[in-house]
């Protein structure tokens, strides 16, 4: 509420000064200009009008001087109410149309001679442009509010308006006491710090309105602002010092003939530019000051150079981690002559016949008998007494205790191999795990590595396009891959005219495919080329019986440009089965998303299956849709057929491989095909093509007469539960076509 009343004073000053202006020249253009870009910036009309009537009446209080300032209010209200009752909102052009209409009966009442006519039809003529430059400027300070970078024409409008402004001033003077130095020392020493215009630009503006004057004001001012240029933007107040000393000294010499009072006005703005804290001068410069911007875009790539390092260190520490896990490949086997040396040291050795058994053998120990038993234990599986040797028949004493032993040294050892081998496998799959791991992380390396171009030629022929069109854009960073990050207001997130002039120069239809809230009523919004193509689909699946359905089926959007249709058959059905899809499910999704290729994804996916030590076997049956080409990547790991149908025909997608997680290494059977919105493609589980048998099938695909991809599925699926109701599988479908 505050800057509100603050800004419309703000507006009351100008519209009176521009009236002062306009009693002093005779050039009736100023004031309407103003009005009208204040119309066209969508300000209050009930508080700008009185404004506007009561500045004019107050500089020419006469009858027909109020009807001259009436009928612009007038031109405002009808153009207001007919735009209104149409819909459509008043453009630049529209606010040029009728601030040239508001000065028309001006120019015919008052045009009596051809001095007069000339003057007048100039004046109108004059403030055609005057309101393009007027809602320039307005934009500029009450849209974008000094935010963002000012495109060229901008700065020129700006020149014209402190040119205006100049011409002004030199009007207003309070008898030694002259406005035009006194507001032209102050700007030339503190705009600067706004970083709007340069200190030369500002002395040329505020020089060419004095030139009307004289060329001593346009030669002091336009010297002055070259002097100021020289001095830092936060010490500009120097420019003034020189300034007061340059003048007085003229004026001692007596080259400008001027009162010694007339120093005052430029040693008042001297002494406030001076008094004006550096501290406070900084913040301005800081707040206003867009020069950091290549700074910041060096910093992005390095942060992205120094993320590169630390997935390239972190991928070379997986391979080490998996190759601290490499283990050589051990035979295990059972060795006949240890396991009887381990029955004779539990059985024969604690024996009190032991010596005489082994002076029988002549002086060899009894483990040369025993080898023969625990041969026939490992062939067998199990030592007996019909195993044991003549010599052990006839003279062990504790035969039915050596058997018992041997078979528990033999069922101990198979145990411990067991374990070495689980333990072997495991350590293998982590040794896989960590390494595939590894490969994962080094692409993303790679792809962190490289650093982002920016267009900015580019950035600037979109910037100056949307202050053409009035969106506040306050930040643009275009890329070399035809990406576009902007910078909004919220409020102008919603205007036709930010994706029509985006789409425009860049040739291409445009869309967001991200966006995320900043600060201060800012939205950052991601834009790229609107893909070509959009992918409607239909899915179905039917359960066996009441344990549930061992198929999964899912319709993902991978990223803004391609879409994954994905079936998992998982072994057998019920809810274990539709647990074992729903993993693969998952997985593959994730690896998709994290920007793999299919290989690295089925190997990756079926490399973690196994983590479960489950037997679980998936038939992957996977369709990714370019929505830009219309190309469609077939991609079948155990999968059944799939058909694409065209007007031309059927074509069927052929099946092959091994299911994920049967064998390692198995690779997938993959095929293209590029689709037109003609054409549609059918993916099933066995349970479909079993239940009707592929001619069945082809029949009942090539006698569809509907578009609609969940209608297809439809009769598809009820086809199958009347045809084949008990024998049938698990069954699930989709269908997808482009539109």
């Amino acid at each position: 509420m505050k800057n509100d009343i603050i800004k419309y004073i703000i507006y009351a000053i100008i519209l009176a000064f521009l009236h002062f202006l306009e009693c002093k020249t005779g050039i009736y253009a100023f004031t309407s200009a103003f009005l009208f870009a204040l119309l066209w910036g969508k300000q209050n009309m009930l508080i700008v009008a009185p404004l506007y009537l009561a500045s004019g009446i107050a500089f020419n209080f006469s009858l027909w001087g109020a009807l001259y300032v009436a009928f612009p209010i007038v031109v405002v209200l009808v153009s207001v109410f007919v735009h209104y009752k149409l819909g459509k909102s008043i453009s630049k052009l529209h606010a040029v149309l009728y601030s040239f209409i508001s000065l028309v009966p001006r120019v015919i009442v008052e045009s009596k001679e051809w001095t007069s006519a000339f003057r007048l039809v100039g004046g109108a003529l004059t403030s055609l442009a005057l309101t393009y430059f007027f809602i320039t400027a307005v934009y500029a300070v009450v849209g974008k509010k000094l935010n963002y970078e000012l495109s060229r024409f901008e700065r020129a409008t700006f020149c014209v308006c402190l040119a205006i402004l100049g011409l002004g001033l030199k009007y207003l003077n309070i008898y030694f006491f002259s406005f035009y130095w006194f507001i032209g020392i102050l700007f030339i020493t503190l705009i600067p710090c706004l970083s709007i215009l340069n200190v030369i630009e500002v002395g040329l503006s505020l020089g060419l309105g004095g030139l009307p004057f004289g060329i001593e004001s346009f030669a002091f001012m336009v010297g002055i602002g070259v002097i100021t240029n020289f001095f830092p933007k936060e010490h500009a107040y120097f420019g003034g010092v020189i300034a007061l000393v340059l003048e007085g000294v003229l004026m001692l010499a007596s080259i400008i003939d001027r009162e010694y009072l007339g120093l005052i006005a430029p040693a008042l703005a001297t002494v406030i530019s001076l008094a004006l804290p550096i501290k406070i001068k900084r913040k301005i410069y800081t707040r206003f000051h867009r020069g950091g911007d290549s700074l910041t875009r060096s910093l992005i790539n390095k942060n992205r150079a120094d993320i590169k390092d630390k997935l390239d260190n972190l991928s070379r520490s997986l391979y080490d981690v998996g190759y601290a896990l490499a283990s050589e490949d051990r035979e295990y086997s059972l060795n006949q002559m240890e396991l009887a040396i381990e029955v004779v040291n539990r059985t024969c050795k604690r024996c009190a016949h032991y010596q005489r058994c082994k002076k029988s053998l002549g002086g060899s120990g009894t483990e040369i008998v025993v080898q023969e038993l625990m041969g026939s234990a490992i062939e067998m599986g199990k030592a007996s007494i019909l195993d044991a040797s003549p010599f052990l028949s006839s003279r062990c004493l504790n035969l039915n205790q050596l058997i018992m032993r041997a078979n528990e040294v033999l069922y101990e050892k198979q145990e411990e191999i067991k374990e070495n081998k689980e333990a072997s496998e495991n350590k293998k799959l982590l040794k896989e795990q960590v390494e595939g791991l590894a490969e994962v992380i080094e692409v993303m390396g790679v792809e962190a590595g490289v650093p982002l171009r920016y267009d900015t030629a580019l950035e600037k022929r979109l910037q100056d396009a949307f202050n053409d069109v009035g969106v506040g854009v306050k930040e643009i960073m275009a890329f070399d891959n035809g990406h576009i990050s902007l910078s909004v207001r919220e409020s102008d997130l919603s205007k036709p005219k930010l994706r029509e002039t985006i789409s425009q120069i860049m040739g291409a239809p445009m869309w967001i495919y991200d966006k995320k809230e900043s600060i201060n009523g800012e939205v950052v919004t991601f834009w790229e080329r609107e893909p070509k193509y959009r992918v409607a689909y239909g899915e179905r699946v039917s359960a066996k019986d009441f344990s549930g359905s061992g198929d999964k089926e899912a319709v993902i959007r991978l990223n803004s440009h391609k879409v994954m249709l994905c079936l998992a058959d998982g072994m057998g059905h019920g809810r274990e089965a539709g647990e074992n899809s729903s993993c693969a499910m998952s997985l593959i999704e994730s690896f998709y998303k994290a920007g793999f290729n299919h290989e690295t994804v089925l190997k990756s996916v079926g490399n973690m299956l196994k983590v479960r030590n489950k037997e679980e076997f998936n038939a992957i049956d996977i369709a990714v849709i370019d929505t830009d080409t219309g190309d469609v990547d077939f991609i079948k790991q155990g999968a059944r057929e799939g058909y694409v149908i065209s007007p031309e025909g059927i074509k069927e997608i052929a099946c092959g491989s091994l299911p994920l997680g049967i064998i390692e290494g198995a690779t997938p059977i993959t095929e293209t095909v590029r689709l037109t919105p003609r054409d549609f493609i059918v993916m099933f589980s066995d349970g479909v093509i079993d239940g009707l048998g592929k001619e069945r099938l082809e029949e009942i695909l090539l006698k569809l007469d509907t578009r609609n991809p969940n209608e297809i599925c439809e009769r598809v699926m009820s086809n199958v539960e009347r045809i084949a109701p008990e024998e049938r599988d698990d069954c699930s479908m989709i269908c997808a076509r482009l539109f």
